[in-house]
C-alpha cells in the first residue's frame, strides 16, 4: 500500500469524540475571555504540532542510519506527517496579530514580511511532508530534507519566541524545542503501538534511544538557563522573572521530573528499559514533561490585571490542546508499512 495513503479523508480514519465534547466547554470560556482564547490555541497548536513536525524529524533520520528498531513505529508517524499541513494551517489564526504593525516594507516587522515568514515555512513543511513519505528510504534525499527542516524550523521558532516575550531571544530555544518534540512523537508513538516488538534488543534500543533524547533535551534546556543566567542581561531573564510568581514556579521542577528525571530513573536499568511496562511509564513521562514546557513557554505569566484570572488560559489550554491532538491519537496507520 502507498504510504500516502495511511491517512485518508473520510471521517473513520478519525475518532472525533472527545474533540466535539471538548468544543462546548472551550467556547464557553472563549466566551468569558476572548483574549485567553489566543492564547490557549496558540499553545495547543505549538503541542500539536510537535507530533507530526517530531515524526517527520524520525521519519527522514531512519533511514540515514539503516536502523530497524523504527519500522513498527514508522507507521503511525507516517499517518501524523499526512496530516501536517492541515494541522499547520489551523494553527495559523493565532498569529494574525502579526499583522496589525505599522512598519515598512520591507522592515522585519511589516504586515508584508509577516506574510512571508508565515507562507515560505508552510510550503516548505508541506513539501517535506509529501517527500518524507513517498521518498522516505532514499539516504541522500531524506539526509538533504532533513537539513532544510531543521533551517527551516529555527527561524520559525526564534519568530515564536520573540512575539511570544517581546524582546526576548534565546538561539538555544529553537533546538530545545525540536529535540522535545522529537521526543514526545517518538514517546507518544511508542505508547499507542500494539505488541512489546518484534525482538528484546529493539526494545532495548527504543529505550536507550528515549533515554538519549530526553537527555539531551535538558542538556539544551540547562545550558540555555546557565547562559542566560551567567549573562544576567534584563531583556534574557525578565521572561523568567514573570514566571517564578504562583503556580508558575512550580512547573519547571515538574518539567525535570517528567522530562528527564524519570525516564532517567526507569530507563537507567536494562531490565526495565526492555520491558513494555517501564518503557511506556517512561514515555508517558516525556510526553507528560513536553506538554508542561510547551504551556510554561507559550500560556503567559500571571497578568498584573486582575480583572482576567492568570490560570484562564491554562484552564481553557485543556479543552483546545483536546480539539486538535484528540484525532491525531486516533488515526489507523496501516500495519503492513514497512
Amino acid at each position: 500500500m502507498n504510504a500516502t495513503r495511511v491517512l485518508g479523508p473520510t471521517p473513520p480514519r478519525f475518532s472525533l469524540g472527545w474533540s466535539i465534547a471538548a468544543l462546548p466547554l472551550a467556547a464557553a470560556f472563549a466566551a468569558i475571555a476572548p483574549d485567553a482564547l489566543l492564547s490557549a490555541w496558540r499553545f495547543a497548536a505549538v503541542a500539536a504540532l510537535a507530533l507530526p513536525l517530531g515524526a517527520l524529524f524520525w521519519t527522514l533520520l531512519l533511514p540515514m542510519t539503516g536502523a530497524r528498531w523504527g519500522d513498527d513505529l514508522k507507521p503511525w508517524w507516517t499517518a501524523w506527517i499526512n496530516v501536517l499541513p492541515v494541522l499547520w494551517l489551523v494553527a495559523l489564526p493565532p498569529w494574525a496579530p502579526l499583522l496589525h504593525t505599522s512598519a515598512p516594507w520591507p522592515h522585519y516587522d511589516s504586515a508584508g514580511m509577516a506574510v512571508v515568514r508565515v507562507a515560505l515555512p508552510t510550503a516548505v513543511l508541506c513539501l517535506l511532508a509529501r517527500l518524507a513519505v513517498r521518498t522516505a528510504r532514499r539516504q541522500g534525499t531524506a539526509a538533504v530534507a532533513f537539513i532544510v527542516l531543521v533551517f527551516t524550523l529555527h527561524p520559525w521558532l526564534d519568530d515564536l519566541a520573540t512575539h511570544l516575550t517581546p524582546g526576548w531571544h534565546s538561539t538555544a530555544f529553537p533546538l530545545l524545542w525540536m529535540t522535545g518534540a522529537a521526543s514526545a512523537a517518538f514517546a507518544t508513538a511508542l505508547l499507542l503501538r500494539r505488541g512489546a516488538g518484534r525482538e528484546r534488543e529493539a526494545a532495548r534500543a527504543r529505550g536507550n534511544l528515549l533515554l538519549a533524547t530526553a537527555t539531551f533535551w535538558c542538556y539544551l534546556g540547562f545550558a540555555q538557563y546557565l547562559i542566560i543566567w551567567e549573562a544576567d542581561l534584563p531583556r534574557e531573564t525578565a521572561w523568567f522573572f514573570a514566571r517564578r510568581a504562583g503556580a508558575w514556579a512550580l512547573v519547571p521542577p515538574a518539567i525535570a521530573l517528567a522530562h528527564f528525571a524519570a525516564p532517567l530513573g526507569l530507563l537507567l536499568f536494562r531490565r526495565v528499559s526492555a520491558s513494555r511496562a517501564g518503557l511506556s511509564a517512561a514515555a508517558g513521562a516525556v510526553v507528560v514533561g513536553q506538554l508542561l514546557f510547551n504551556a510554561w513557554i507559550v500560556l503567559p505569566a500571571p497578568p498584573a490585571n486582575p480583572v482576567q484570572p492568570g490560570w484562564l488560559p491554562a484552564l481553557l489550554a485543556a479543552p483546545v490542546l483536546i480539539v486538535l491532538v484528540a484525532p491525531l491519537l486516533r488515526l489507523r496507520p496501516d500495519p503492513s508499512l514497512p
